[in-house]
């Protein structure tokens, strides 16, 4: 019997169907459900999504097309800390935007010549076990705190809330929010589709309401954040500071190798070796 298989996306998980030649679905699967938290500890929703049902569908001023079950999330405190609402693998960042591209009124960061990078500014974009993708975006520069390539665990610190890219408003005179959504690619401009949070007991959110995510906050620090090498190199070592999951330590660039284990969980020392500089400065 000839057909075709589809991959269907719902809102609780992905579910996998055999239609065949004449249009009837002759076999079905449920995929891996993955369970999705509030991805900031208690946030209010500040826009909701053209393609959600009432109240779903409420402030709407950029939410459609691909953006149209997207959610905006908004804390007032600078800089609030962003969570992966579920494990994942991270599948891309972008933490260079520097600047406001749309708020005119009173955005300090505007800049008139517009901005690198996309209306989103930066970005962290998370794989979940049932093929859906996680994006969080507008975050402020250099706070994405994930790295691709890497796991990460349910209401992991991914980065702080800011207005990098098209934001306006009046918090922080530049209008500061998460913006998130799931979709259906790794694509920065992927397709949104409907999400309904295991934490929440009314689907769609509402806008002006505050919710509290299930996540307890998880992060990782090093230190000493650097170290100063001569040109014959040398080894060197971080400590490792976990509040809870788990944690992997990756190398940017090839002259740094690590020689401990790369993955743990907790407080832990991970150690690398500097090979010798025969050029110019490396950072």
């Amino acid at each position: 019997l000839s057909g075709v298989l589809i991959k269907r996306f719902t809102s609780i998980g992905t579910q996998i169907e055999f239609v065949d030649w004449r249009g009837a679905t002759t076999f079905s699967a449920s995929a891996t459900s993955v369970g999705h938290h509030i991805p900031m500890a208690s946030p209010v929703m500040v826009q909701g999504g053209s393609g959600y049902s009432s109240p779903g569908n409420c402030s709407i001023s950029a939410h459609s097309g691909a953006l149209e079950y997207a959610y905006d999330f908004q804390t007032q405190v600078v800089g609030a800390h962003a969570l992966a609402s579920a494990d994942g693998l991270v599948v891309y960042t972008e933490a260079s935007v520097t600047c406001n591209s749309v708020d005119t009124t009173s955005c300090s960061d505007y800049s008139p010549s517009g901005c690198a990078g996309s209306f989103l500014g930066n970005v962290v974009i998370i794989q979940h076990a049932d093929g859906t993708f996680s994006k969080y975006a507008h975050m402020q520069t250099a706070s994405p705190q994930a790295v691709v390539g890497t796991t990460v665990d349910q209401g992991l610190y991914i980065g702080r809330q800011g207005h990098t890219g098209s934001t306006s408003g009046a918090f922080n005179g530049c209008g500061d929010h998460l913006h998130f959504q799931l979709q259906t690619s790794p694509d920065l401009f992927g397709q949104s589709i409907p999400i309904d949070f295991s934490d929440v007991a009314t689907e769609p959110l509402s806008c002006g309401t505050t919710y509290t995510s299930a996540s307890t906050e998880i992060s990782h620090s090093i230190s000493p954040s650097s170290q100063n090498f001569g040109i014959s190199g040398g080894t060197g070592s971080v400590n490792i500071t976990s509040t809870g999951g788990s944690w992997a330590a990756v190398s940017n660039d090839g002259w740094i190798i690590i020689t401990s284990s790369a993955n743990g969980s907790g407080n832990g020392i991970v150690t690398y070796d500097v090979a010798s500089n025969s050029g110019g400065p490396r950072s």
